[in-house]
This record gives structure tokens, C-alpha cells and sequence, in this order.
């Protein structure tokens, strides 16, 4: 895990600027038929890479999980197609996501489908990051394996709270000047 975050940045020592937040029933924002949905936190300068899904449940039961981004502009995408999750195991994201902070109706969010349905299995949710990953930069840009920029997040230049914001496959609009200036972050 800790050889793809030596990669994007040699400099840091993993273990020393790790953080690891667990989800709380204060995280989530949908609880549907199938799936619960929680909000992904902010934790300043910090990129989040990898989730981990603990079952306490004897039969291990295994769950999906999907990264969504609810832009600025009020859409909903998803990040990364749904993947098999076993329990005890951190799995790495599609791309390190900066944390944001958004609007609550706005950010990244974590969808976790059960084999079981929604509460039916005791579990826990972590999402673990790295402070550093990348450099301090106004915004930051998703880049695919073609380097097409799918998300742009961009960092409040006041530094007021839940002021960032997110486009989703932005326009080409966007000014020059900002993708310029932007760090690239490539999928792991």
C-alpha cells in the first residue's frame, strides 16, 4: 500500500503523515433500500487514498463501494465503477481525492452496498489519507489514462470554510489560467 504513496511523493515517510478516519452514523447522508451513502470528511491537506470495510460479523460478509462526487453545479458522478470489498483489507481509490470542504449538499461520498442490506451486518468504514501527497495549490485536476482532465477541485482563495468547489468533467471554459496552474493528480 505505502509503495504507491512513496511513489507520488518520495519525500514523506507513509506512516508518519498518514490519517485514518472512521465513519460515524453523524456520516451518513442517505440510507437507501440497498446502499448507505456517507459523506467523506475534511481533514486539511490531506489526499485520501484507500478504504478499508470491517465486518464483526462471524460470516465475513462483503460489501461494494463507489466514490460519488455531487459537483458544484448541482450533478452527481460517479468516480470509480463499484468494486468487491472483503473485510480487513485496504483497498486503493481511482485517483488520490483532496479533501474538500463543500457544502453538505456538495463533495465526495462514499456509497457502500451490502450483500445484506443496510444494517443487516455489523461493520466499520475507514478512509485512510496522507498529508503532503501533493503540494498546496489552488486546484487540482483528475487526470485518465489519455491525461483528460475529469474533475477539477478548487481550493477557496479566502480561506473561508465549505467555500471549495468541485466540476465534474469541467468545460473547456475553465479559465487557462487555472489549469496552467493546476496539479495534475494521475489515476494509482
Amino acid at each position: 500500500m505505502y509503495d504507491a504513496i512513496r511513489k507520488i511523493n518520495p519525500r514523506i515517510h507513509p506512516p508518519a503523515y498518514s490519517v485514518i478516519y472512521t465513519f460515524t452514523t453523524e456520516d451518513i447522508v442517505q440510507v437507501l433500500p440497498d446502499s448507505t451513502v456517507y459523506r467523506i470528511p475534511y481533514s486539511e491537506a490531506t489526499f485520501w487514498t484507500h478504504v478499508k470495510y470491517d465486518s464483526v460479523d462471524a460470516h465475513e460478509s462483503r460489501c461494494r463501494m463507489e466514490v460519488i462526487i455531487a459537483a458544484s453545479d448541482a450533478s452527481r458522478t460517479s468516480l470509480s465503477p463499484a468494486h468487491i470489498m472483503t473485510p480487513h483489507t485496504w483497498y486503493p481509490m481511482t485517483w488520490p481525492l483532496p479533501s474538500v470542504s463543500t457544502p453538505r449538499s456538495t463533495g465526495l461520498f462514499l456509497q457502500i452496498w451490502h450483500d445484506d442490506g443496510p444494517g443487516s451486518v455489523p461493520y466499520s468504514l475507514h478512509i485512510m489519507g496522507f498529508h503532503e501527497l501533493y503540494p498546496d495549490a489552488a486546484v487540482y485536476l483528475l487526470v485518465g489514462s489519455a491525461h483528460t482532465c475529469t474533475v477539477a477541485f478548487q481550493r477557496n482563495v479566502v480561506d473561508i470554510p465549505e467555500t471549495d468547489t468541485i466540476y465534474v468533467r469541467p468545460p473547456f471554459r475553465l479559465r487557462e489560467t487555472i489549469i496552467q496552474c493546476a496539479i495534475r493528480i494521475p489515476m494509482l
